[in-house]
């Protein structure tokens, strides 16, 4: 797949060949990949079981919708947003 944002011809030999060095196969074990926390999924859960569908006004969707750099509490708005659509 070409990279339309990469104008690859200002790019020298030297230069594609540091960005194939520096390529990671993501699908190969990595070391340390192994130690992964635990508590993560309790937190998940958690945070899940607390959140109030119903904190969320429809003027926060509407200022959630509206910002062009969104905060995980306008995420939140959102979320109300789409469950009360789904039917949720």
């Amino acid at each position: 797949m070409e990279d339309k944002h990469l104008n690859t011809s200002i790019l020298t030999k030297e230069i594609l060949d540091n960005q194939k060095k520096a390529r990671v196969n993501h699908m190969e074990y990595m070391e340390g990949m192994e130690r992964i926390d635990h508590s993560i999924m309790d937190q998940v859960i958690a945070a899940r079981e607390a959140f109030d569908y119903d904190k969320y006004t429809e003027a926060d969707v509407c200022r959630a919708i509206n910002r062009r750099n969104r905060t995980p509490e306008d995420f939140a708005a959102l979320i109300t947003k789409w469950r009360a659509y789904v039917g949720g």
